[in-house]
């Protein structure tokens, strides 16, 4: 049970933790937390979407080794847990460079 719950219950603690800072150290209102849990849903489907095209463009690239080489290419090569954290990576520059080309 315990390690089912513990990496949400951690996060939402030091999520907990840091508005609370925030709200008193920089004076940043609460009542913008809706607009910001907006942008995170965002990026969150952002994220999805980089995700998607990552696995796409990597089976492309795997069928492709597998017909120039004419061996064998495992798709395991792209079943590293480090895309999705890239593919977030890729979601805010987009988000961010999006916000950016609106105030402009």
């Amino acid at each position: 049970m315990i390690e089912q719950v513990f990496v949400p219950l951690v996060a939402l603690v030091s999520t907990v933790l840091a508005l609370a800072f925030a709200a008193r150290r920089y004076r940043w209102p609460p009542r913008f937390l809706a607009t910001a849990a907006g942008r995170v849903l965002e990026c969150v489907g952002a994220t999805v979407v980089f995700c998607v095209l990552n696995a796409v463009v990597g089976a492309a690239v795997i069928f492709t080794a597998r017909a120039v080489s004419g061996r064998f290419v495992s798709f395991y090569l792209g079943a590293d847990h480090t895309l999705v954290a890239l593919s977030a990576l890729q979601a805010l520059l987009f988000q961010w460079w999006r916000e950016s080309s609106r105030r402009s």
